[in-house]
């Protein structure tokens, strides 16, 4: 969230300066829209997904390192498909098992032991 900063609300030569909550300060001109700045970090999030998705057609190594991603219980890493999952909302039980990767009585067995 960004707001008007008091001490130039309508500027110069049509240009606003703007504050965000975590301090950044910057100038716009009147029109400017602000944009949500996660849209590339989530656009980025989605094609690794996709990636690997692809890679599961292949064979050998990047096959195995694609089931491997997919298959990976890690949280902790910002590109891990768990994360991946959670920062875009997504079930990863329901990719792996439209994949192929589990099945539907693996993953009942997996939240029951969960």
């Amino acid at each position: 969230m960004s707001v008007a900063c008091d001490c130039m609300t309508n500027g110069v030569n049509g240009y606003k300066v703007f504050m965000q909550e975590e301090g950044t300060v910057f100038t716009a001109f009147d029109d400017h829209q602000m944009r949500d700045t996660a849209v590339s970090e989530r656009n980025l999030m989605r094609a690794i997904v996709r990636s690997a998705m692809e890679d599961l057609t292949k064979r050998g190594e990047i096959y195995r390192q694609a089931r491997q991603f997919f298959l990976s219980n890690e949280d902790y890493y910002l590109f891990s498909f768990l994360s991946i999952c959670y920062h875009l909302g997504l079930c990863p039980k329901t990719i792996r098992i439209k994949l192929g990767l589990i099945s539907d009585r693996q993953a009942s067995s997996e939240q029951i032991a969960a």
